[in-house]
């Protein structure tokens, strides 16, 4: 479930009325870290919105260690090493939200569970992941047709729901806000699938940019006869600023290059604010929680 599903987003500003130009300021409620620390842990299952963090993470543990003890041992009737299923999930665990190859993600195994899971075991047990449904990748966009420049195609890696991230590194709400750079990745992700969901309530596609030259968009939603929009996520306000300067630097990049198609709008998520409003450079700020279909 997304947050406007689950009752924590207010729904105020539609994703659909940002394509089509719809768009007022206006005040929401405040969302504090710790907040959002929850929201992640906690995730979007059905059966644990009334939970407490302790039972959420334990039955969070539990689903994750049996799927790696049955379900991916039914997948095709091939036995498979429990372990080093398990390895590999808490490396797509620390690995969500980045562009992580099947290489970096052998190579990650190694190095914090000091163990070889080689690059071909890895591929196929996160083929099994996804047969799963438990992987969500975000698959790159170019929004250019002929131009020179080149657009990386590797996908962003997401478990299904961010809260899976988090049971499987085993962080609580109290350790995600003591370390900003986890929960920064896990709040992109938060946002990602709210987007996704959206996205397909509207008849649209989710994505992600980067080219070779390291611009790069955290979030692209393609709307057809109707364009595109560029997102960046930023946990806090006080981030906004940046967001808006790599919004720009693309905007004005794509402008000047007659074979690009430049963003319908450009918008910055957050999740701490409790204001949506417009910046006079016409990019949109608006809080996670204020976000709908």
């Amino acid at each position: 479930m997304s947050l406007y599903e689950s009752g924590d987003s207010d729904g105020k500003i539609s994703l659909k009325g940002l394509f089509d130009g719809e768009f007022t300021a206006s005040k929401g409620k405040h969302c504090s870290l710790e907040n959002i620390a929850w929201l992640i842990v906690r995730g979007g299952w059905p059966g644990l919105l009334d939970s407490d963090e302790r039972s959420a993470s334990i039955v969070l543990r539990d689903y994750i260690n049996k799927v790696c003890e049955v379900d991916a041992q039914k997948v095709d009737g091939k036995k498979r090493n429990v372990q080093n299923l398990k390895r590999a999930f808490r490396s797509l665990a620390r690995n969500e939200s980045t562009m992580a190859t099947k290489k970096k993600i052998s190579t990650d195994i190694a190095e914090f569970e000091d163990e070889k899971v080689d690059e071909e075991t890895v591929a196929e047990y996160m083929s099994v992941f996804d047969r799963l449904h438990l992987i969500e990748d975000q698959t790159a966009y170019s929004p250019r047709y002929r131009s020179h420049v080149r657009v990386g195609k590797n996908p962003k890696r997401h478990l299904a729901d961010p809260s899976l991230a988090a049971a499987a590194m085993e962080l609580d709400t109290e350790a995600l806000v003591k370390d900003a750079k986890t929960m920064g990745f896990l709040f992109e992700s938060l946002c990602e699938r709210d987007l996704r969901i959206y996205s397909e309530c509207i008849g649209a596609e989710l994505y992600h940019y980067r080219d070779h030259s390291d611009r790069e968009i955290d979030a692209v939603v393609e709307l057809k006869g109707k364009g595109w929009g560029a997102f960046e996520i930023k946990i806090g306000q006080g981030a906004e600023e940046e967001a808006a300067k790599s919004l720009n630097k693309i905007h004005s990049f794509m402008e000047k290059d007659e074979d690009a198609v430049p963003p319908a709008f450009m918008c910055i998520i957050t999740g701490t604010g409790g204001m949506a409003y417009q910046r006079d450079d016409g990019i949109y700020v608006v809080p996670i929680n204020m976000l709908g279909p």
